[in-house]
């Protein structure tokens, strides 16, 4: 939770969960930089996708997920902004 709340990939040795494999997954987009694979994930709705797999029941993973997708979701269209203005 502390590396994608820090914007950093999680170390592979650091899964303890079933939940921290698809965490994992997810963080590998702090290391996307193409405009073109970030609209891909935004198209796609993958981040959303991947996180719905499961059924929090938890309330504080409920509340960590729900801060991850926010997160998660906010980095991707700030990339793809960032990318935009770059071309210009």
């Amino acid at each position: 939770y502390q590396n994608i709340l820090n914007h950093e990939c999680v170390d592979i040795r650091d899964r303890e969960q079933p939940l921290d494999y698809f965490l994992c997954i997810l963080a590998f987009a702090f290391d996307m930089n193409f405009k073109e694979t970030l609209q891909i994930v935004k198209d796609n709705d993958y981040i959303n996708v991947l996180l719905d797999k499961f059924e929090y029941t938890n309330s504080e993973t409920a509340e960590r997920i729900k801060n991850i997708r926010k997160i998660m979701n906010n980095f991707i269209d700030k990339r793809i902004e960032e990318q935009e203005k770059s071309e210009r």
